[in-house]
C-alpha cells in the first residue's frame, strides 16, 4: 500500500508540466488548516536516483539544501537553496516557500534534513521529500 501511494506521489510530481502550479494542482493550505491536516501530511524518503528523478520531473522544484553556508560552498545539487537549518532565520526563510508545492529538503547525511522535514510539516507544508543519506549518498551516488 505504502509503496501505491509513493508512486502516486511521484506521478503526480511528474505531471506538473508547466511552471506554476495550476490551481487544481495546489493543495489547499491556508492559515484555517487545521492541525489535524497538517498531521496527515507526508514526508517521503527517496534513495538519490529516485530524489533525481523527483526534482527532474517537477517543474519548479522548491530545493532546499539545509546545510551550513561552508559546506554548500563543497558543492550542491543545481538549483537548491540554502536555508541553514542552524540559522535563527530558518523559519522565516521555509516561510517565504509554497506551502501548497512539494518541498524536496537535503542535507549532509539525512540527520538534519529530517528535522527539517519535520519543521516544514509543523508549519503547513503537506508533501515534503527528503534525500536518503544527504548529499553524501548524492555524490557516491554519482550525481
Amino acid at each position: 500500500m505504502s509503496r501505491l501511494f509513493l508512486l502516486l506521489l511521484l506521478l503526480t510530481c511528474g505531471l506538473q508540466s508547466c511552471n506554476q502550479a495550476t490551481e487544481s494542482e495546489k493543495i489547499p493550505v491556508t492559515e484555517k488548516t487545521t492541525a489535524t491536516e497538517i498531521k496527515k501530511a507526508v514526508a517521503v524518503l527517496l534513495s538519490p536516483s529516485d530524489y533525481s528523478a523527483a526534482i527532474t520531473a517537477a517543474s519548479k522544484p522548491q530545493l532546499i539544501d539545509v546545510r551550513t553556508p561552508e559546506e554548500v560552498s563543497q558543492g550542491k545539487i543545481d538549483k537548491a537553496t540554502n536555508y541553514d537549518i542552524n540559522n535563527p532565520d530558518f523559519g522565516e526563510n521555509i516561510d517565504k516557500l509554497d506551502r501548497s508545492r512539494p518541498v524536496y529538503v537535503y542535507c549532509a547525511s539525512g540527520k538534519r534534513s529530517a528535522r527539517a522535514t519535520e519543521l516544514l510539516k509543523q508549519s503547513g507544508f503537506l508533501v515534503v521529500y527528503d534525500l536518503r543519506g544527504g548529499y553524501n549518498a548524492w555524490i557516491e551516488a554519482g550525481y
